[in-house]
C-alpha cells in the first residue's frame, strides 16, 4: 500500500476542504460588521441547523457510494449506484424538510425567538437539501480517489459562495435571508454542472433490486451521523434557550475558528482516509498500514491544534469586534472534542469495513441522545463553558467506546506509545496556550514558537520515529532546500 497516495489525496482534499469551508471565515467579517451580535446569533443557529439536515437528509447514502463505489465500478455499474443513491436522497431530503415545516415550529420558535418562522424553516430545509445532494455528487470523485476535479468543484463553489453573500447582503440588504439565499444559488449551480459531467460519463440508471443492499448498510448510519451533530446542535440550541442569542454568537464564532483544526485535517483525513482502506482491504499490509496512519493522525492532530490556536489569536481582534472577545477561550476549550471526533471517525471506519454499521450508529446515536440531558445540567449553570464540557465528555466517552469495539471487529496493533506521545504532545501545547492567551502578542507568539520548534526537535532526534520515518523527512525536506 502506497501511503504516498494518501498523503497526496488528503493534502488535495485538505485545499479543497480549506477552500470551501474558509468561506465561512471570510464570510466573518461581512456577516459580524453587517448583522447585530443578536442577528449573528441567529443565523449561527441555522446553519447549524444546516450541518444537523445535511446528514439527516442524506440517509447515509454519501458514505454508501463510497463504501461500494470500487465494488461497482468492477460491474460496471457506477451509474446505477450513483443515481440511485442520489434519487433516494432527493426523496428521503423532501420528507424531512416536509416534517421540519409541518411539526417542528414550535421548537424553533423558542430557539430562534420569533414568532413567524415558517419562512427561515422553509429557506434553511431548501439550503440544507441543494447542499446534500451537492455534496453528495461531489462524493462520487473522492470515492474514486480522484482528487482534483473535487477540489475544482468546491473552489467554483467557494468563490460563487462568496460572491453572492456580497451581492445579497450588501448590495440588496437582504440579511440572513441573503445569506441563505446565497447557499442555494452557489451550491446548486455546482451541482447541476457536477451532475451533468459525471452523468455523461457513467451514465444515470435507476433500480429498485439494490435498495435493500444500500438501505441496509447506509440506514443505520443516520443515527451514527445525526447522533454526532445532535451533540454540538444540543449545545447550541439550549445555549440559546437559557443563555440568549448573544451569548451563542460568541460561542458560533469560537466554533467557527476552532473549526479551523477540522477543516486542515479531521475532513481531509477522513474523506481520504476511508475510500483509501476500501480500495485496498485484500492487501495483505492494511492494518499494519491503518496503525502507522492512526499514529501519523495523532502527531498531526497535536501540531495542528497549536497552529489553529496560533492563528486564531492573531486574525480574531481582525475579524470581529471587541464584544466577541471571549470566543478565544471557547476555541481553546473545543479543541479537545473536535480532535476527540477525528478519533470517532477512525473508529466508525474499522466498523464500516465489517460492515457493522448499525454499532455505530447505536453508539453515536445514543451519545447524541446522552448529550441533552448533559446540556440541560450544564448550560444552565455555566454557559457556554457548559457547552464545551458537554462535548469533550461526550466525545471523550464515544471515543473510547467505538475504538474499542471496532479495534475487537477488526482488529488492528495501534503503536500505543507513539500514539501516547502525541497526546502528551496536545496535553502540554493546550495548557501552555492557556497560560500565555493573557500575556503580550510578543510573549505569546514566542513561546508557542518555542513549544512548537522544542516538539518538532525532540521528534526528530530522538528513538520516536523510525530510521524509515527518518528518511522520508529528509527526502521531503530536500526537495525545499
Amino acid at each position: 500500500m502506497n501511503l504516498r497516495v494518501l498523503g497526496k489525496n488528503t493534502s488535495i482534499y485538505a485545499i479543497g476542504n480549506m477552500m470551501l469551508r474558509g468561506v465561512s471565515f471570510l464570510l466573518i467579517p461581512l456577516y459580524t460588521h453587517h448583522l447585530s451580535l443578536s442577528d449573528y446569533g441567529l443565523l449561527a443557529s441555522l446553519l447549524v441547523t444546516i450541518e444537523f439536515l445535511l446528514l439527516f437528509m442524506s440517509l447515509g447514502m454519501r458514505n454508501t457510494m463510497e463504501r461500494f463505489c470500487f465494488e461497482y465500478s468492477e460491474r460496471q455499474a457506477e451509474g446505477l449506484l450513483v443515481a440511485t443513491t442520489l434519487v433516494i436522497n432527493l426523496i428521503w431530503a423532501a420528507l424531512i424538510l416536509a416534517l421540519c415545516a409541518g411539526f417542528l415550529q414550535p421548537l424553533f420558535q423558542r430557539i430562534l425567538h420569533i414568532e413567524d418562522v415558517v419562512y427561515l424553516i422553509l429557506l434553511t430545509g431548501t439550503a440544507a437539501t441543494i447542499q446534500s445532494v451537492f455534496l453528495h455528487m461531489t462524493a462520487y470523485y473522492r470515492a474514486r480517489n480522484n482528487a482534483l476535479p473535487f477540489v475544482v468543484a468546491n473552489i467554483v463553489a467557494a468563490i460563487l459562495i462568496i460572491t453572492s453573500n456580497l451581492v445579497f447582503l450588501k448590495i440588496f440588504d437582504l440579511g440572513i435571508s441573503g445569506a441563505l439565499l446565497a447557499q442555494i444559488f452557489s451550491y446548486g449551480t455546482v451541482f447541476l454542472a457536477v451532475s451533468a459531467q459525471v452523468f455523461f460519463k457513467i451514465g444515470f440508471r435507476l433500480s429498485t433490486g439494490i435498495l435493500k443492499e444500500l438501505l441496509s448498510f447506509g440506514f443505520p448510519l443516520i443515527f451514527s451521523m445525526s447522533g454526532q451533530r445532535l451533540i454540538g446542535l444540543a449545545s447550541m440550541y439550549i445555549l440559546s434557550m437559557y443563555a440568549g442569542l448573544e451569548i451563542v454568537g460568541i460561542y458560533a464564532l469560537g466554533s467557527k475558528l476552532a473549526a479551523l483544526l477540522s477543516i486542515v485535517l479531521i475532513l481531509p483525513f477522513q474523506m481520504a482516509f476511508q475510500p483509501f482502506i476500501y480500495a485496498n482491504l485484500q492487501k495483505p499490509d492494511v492494518r499494519e498500514t491503518t496503525s502507522r496512519i492512526f499514529t501519523y493522525f495523532c502527531f498531526a492532530l497535536a501540531l495542528i491544534s497549536l497552529a489553529t490556536l496560533v492563528g486564531a489569536k492573531l486574525v480574531l481582534p481582525y475579524i470581529a469586534p471587541a464584544e466577541y472577545g471571549d470566543a478565544y477561550l471557547v476555541i481553546l476549550c473545543l479543541l479537545p472534542s473536535i480532535g476527540l471526533y477525528g478519533i470517532v471517525q477512525f473508529g466508525e471506519a474499522l466498523l464500516n469495513i465489517v460492515r457493522k454499521t448499525y454499532i455505530s450508529a447505536l453508539l453515536l446515536g445514543g451519545a447524541g441522545l446522552l448529550s441533552i440531558p448533559v446540556n440541560f445540567v450544564l448550560i444552565p449553570r455555566y454557559e457556554w463553558l457548559g457547552a464545551v464540557m458537554t462535548l469533550n465528555l461526550i466525545y471523550f466517552a464515544a471515543a473510547g467506546i467505538i475504538m474499542w469495539i471496532g479495534l475487537k471487529l477488526y482488529p488492528v496493533a495501534i503503536e500505543w506509545r507513539r500514539v501516547g506521545i502525541a497526546m502528551s504532545m496536545l496535553t502540554a501545547f493546550l495548557t501552555g496556550i492557556y497560560l500565555l492567551q493573557a500575556s503580550s502578542n510578543i510573549i505569546f507568539f514566542s513561546g508557542s514558537i518555542f513549544m512548537a520548534l522544542v516538539s518538532i526537535l525532540i521528534l526528530y532526534f530522538s528513538n520516536i520515529l523510525t530510521a524509515n520515518e527518518h528518511e522520508s523527512i529528509k527526502r521531503a525536506l530536500g526537495r525545499f532546500v
